[in-house]
């Protein structure tokens, strides 16, 4: 039985999470192996989410100009909620985000053919476009 409920209680396992692992456990024990759970969702764009994807993914990797490819983002809205896959470097890479606390994981097979696997958290923070005040003097 599907139990949305419980998405707050992997909210919490990410927030206070020191073992990677626990969260990612419980979201595929709880939600991503389940067809109904699957079914609720659909297909978004999310551009702010997907340039932070990318960032954080080349951080993991090692690689600053390797680009994600066959990226698919799945949302919850009403729960606030997004999950996926995307390959980068033909590594696979899960991630969950919650928008209502901006944060998310991605998790990132080692090197294509391995079964390690790379953790992170990270959040996602929309800055205010400022605007530069330039004086006269500051231009000589």
């Amino acid at each position: 039985m599907l139990d949305l409920k419980k998405l707050e209680i992997l909210k919490e396992k990410m927030v206070s999470a020191e073992n990677f692992k626990d969260p990612w456990n419980y979201f595929f024990d709880h939600f991503g192996e389940n067809s109904k759970f699957m079914d609720l969702g659909k297909r978004v764009k999310f551009p702010e989410l997907t340039t932070t994807l990318q960032q954080v993914a080349q951080q993991l990797v090692i690689k600053p100009d390797a680009k994600i490819t066959n990226l698919c983002v799945i949302g919850l809205i009403k729960q606030n909620f997004y999950h996926g896959a995307f390959f980068i470097e033909n590594r696979l890479a899960n991630f969950i985000f919650f928008k209502d606390i901006s944060l998310g994981m991605i998790s990132i097979a080692s090197s294509p053919r391995s079964s390690n696997v790379l953790f992170s958290r990270f959040s996602l923070t929309k800055l205010k476009e400022v605007k530069p005040n330039l004086s006269q003097n500051s231009l000589n």
